[in-house]
């Protein structure tokens, strides 16, 4: 089990694209994709703006063990 953060603002969680997870808040991307054995961070630091909503697509793809959004 591994702890993920999404950073670098908007972008599409794929399986495969690597670019918006990290391995602490803030830090750079390039962590591994999160699996189910992982939990999901979105917090200050993601790089989202106030007008910025959250918004999960290609659901098949969305996998993880706890996913939590901190404004």
């Amino acid at each position: 089990m591994a702890d993920r953060y999404w950073v670098g603002g908007a972008g599409y969680w794929t399986p495969f694209d690597t670019t918006h997870w990290s391995t602490s808040s803030g830090g750079s991307g390039g962590a591994s994709v999160p699996t189910s054995a992982d939990n999901v961070f979105i917090d200050s630091s993601s790089g989202r703006s106030e007008e910025h909503t959250s918004e999960l697509q290609s659901l098949a793809y969305l996998v993880c063990r706890l996913l939590l959004e901190k404004k």
